[in-house]
């Protein structure tokens, strides 16, 4: 392996470090923003019923 090709190495394997990292950073924040909005929703319709 040239010292050109492991540079590359490296950098792809960072550059696949990055995405995975984001994909489960988005992941959490979906699982979370939908854990409030069913929180809020919950709310709301309890709010509604004792209306």
């Amino acid at each position: 392996m040239s010292e050109q090709e492991m540079y590359r190495s490296i950098l792809q394997r960072m550059i696949e470090q990055t995405e995975r990292e984001q994909i489960n950073n988005t992941k959490d924040f979906i699982q979370t923003l939908s854990h409030e909005i069913k929180q809020k929703h919950t709310f709301s319709i309890k709010n509604w019923e004792t209306k």
